[in-house]
C-alpha cells in the first residue's frame, strides 16, 4: 500500500495572515468610498434624480450636484454636509421655497447658478440662512413674493461666508448677521450703486453692537448676468492639484497654481463638514504654491485616520479634492 504524506498548515501563521487581510480590507474599501461623484438632477425626468431634495439627501461630502433648468420646490432644504451645488444659470434654474429656500449647516459647501425665490411667507422670512459655517454662495438671484419682509442672507452664529456676483436687487434686507465674524460680500450687485442705499440694504455691526462687519466693496455697477451657466460665469482662476502622497501617513503635499496675485484660503475639512485646519489665509502671489499638511488640526493634536477634504477658495473660485489619512 502507497504511503500518502499529508501536512498540515500551522495554525498560529495563518492566524496571522487573516488578521493582516482583515486589516487591509477596511482601508482598500475606505479608499474606493472616498472617490466623489457627479450627481444629476431633472425636474423632466432622464437624470439621476427628479427632486433636489432626494439628491442631497442621497449625496456624501465631497460630491457635486448638477441642476439642469427647471423649477424645484424646496420648504426650506436642508443642507448638512460638505456639497457642491451647480445650477444652470440664475434665469433657467429656480429653487422655490415656502418662508425659505435652504439652511446651510455645514462647511465645504458651495452654492452656484441659481435664483433663490421665497413664497407665500410669513411676516419674517430668510431666503438662504446660515449657521456657524463658511460656505461659498456665488451667482446667484435672489426674490421673494410682495407683501412680506424678507432677509435675503442670513448669517447666524460664527459664520463667514464668501458672497460674490450675486443679485439682490429684489430683497428686502440683503444680509443680516447675527454673529460676530466679518463677511466677504465684495462684487455683488445690490440694485443701486448708491453706497447709502446699499448701506440700508445690510444690517450689520455699524447697526448693532457686537456683529460682524460686511465687506461690501467693491460693488458691482449692473446686474450679474442671468442667461450664463454657471460654469461659464465663474471664471477659473487657480487649479487645485491632487495631493501626494495620498493615501498619506505621516505628511502630505497640496499644491495649488494661481493665475493672478489673489487672496487665497485653503482649509483641511472632516466629512461632516467641519473645519479640522486652516493651512492658507493670505495674499499670495500668481505661480505654484505648495504647502504641507502633517495631519494635525488648529491645535496642533494629530487627527484620526480617515477620508479629509481639502478645499481652495477666493471671491470667484471654489475647488475641494478629498485626501485619505491611513495610520
Amino acid at each position: 500500500m502507497k504511503k500518502i504524506k499529508i501536512s498540515l498548515v500551522p495554525y498560529k501563521p495563518l492566524k496571522k495572515r487573516c488578521k493582516f487581510i482583515l486589516i487591509i480590507i477596511p482601508f482598500v474599501c475606505l479608499f474606493v468610498d472616498s472617490v466623489s461623484r457627479t450627481i444629476t438632477v431633472d425636474d423632466d425626468g432622464g437624470a439621476d434624480y427628479v427632486y433636489l431634495e432626494e439628491a442631497v439627501s442621497v449625496a456624501s461630502a465631497g460630491d457635486t450636484i448638477l441642476v439642469s433648468e427647471g423649477n424645484y420646490h424646496s420648504g426650506p432644504l436642508y443642507i448638512t454636509k460638505s456639497l457642491v451645488i451647480l445650477g444652470s444659470g440664475q434665469s433657467n434654474t429656480k429653487i422655490i421655497g415656502i418662508d425659505g429656500v435652504m439652511n446651510i449647516e455645514s462647511e465645504g459647501i458651495k452654492i452656484d447658478g441659481f435664483t433663490l425665490h421665497v413664497q407665500y411667507m410669513k411676516v419674517k422670512a430668510v431666503n438662504l440662512a446660515i449657521i456657524n459655517c463658511s460656505p461659498v454662495i456665488t451667482n446667484n438671484t435672489f426674490t421673494f413674493t410682495d407683501g412680506s419682509s424678507l432677509f435675503a442672507i442670513e448669517c447666524n452664529g460664527e459664520s463667514s461666508p464668501e458672497i460674490h456676483y450675486n443679485n439682490f436687487s429684489n430683497s428686502g434686507i440683503a444680509i443680516k448677521v447675527y454673529g460676530s465674524s466679518d463677511i466677504n460680500a465684495q462684487n455683488n450687485w445690490w440694485g443701486t450703486a448708491d453706497e447709502n442705499r446699499i448701506q440700508e440694504l445690510i444690517d450689520d455691526g455699524n447697526d448693532r453692537e457686537g456683529a460682524g462687519i460686511v465687506d461690501y466693496s467693491p460693488f458691482l455697477s449692473e446686474p450679474t448676468s442671468v442667461d450664463k451657466p454657471s460654469d461659464v460665469q465663474t471664471l477659473n482662476s487657480f487649479r487645485l492639484l491632487p495631493n501626494y502622497p495620498n493615501p498619506f501617513n505621516l505628511t502630505t503635499t497640496i499644491t495649488y497654481d494661481l493665475l493672478n496675485d489673489d487672496m487665497v484660503k485653503l482649509e483641511i475639512i472632516n466629512i461632516m463638514g467641519q473645519r479640522i485646519n486652516l493651512l492658507v489665509s493670505e495674499i499670495k502671489q500668481k505661480g505654484f504654491h505648495r504647502i504641507d499638511w502633517d495631519g494635525t488640526d488648529e491645535t496642533g493634536r494629530h487627527v484620526s485616520s480617515g477620508i479629509y477634504i481639502y478645499r481652495l477658495i477666493n471671491s470667484k473660485q471654489f475647488e475641494a479634492k478629498q485626501l485619505l489619512l491611513l495610520k
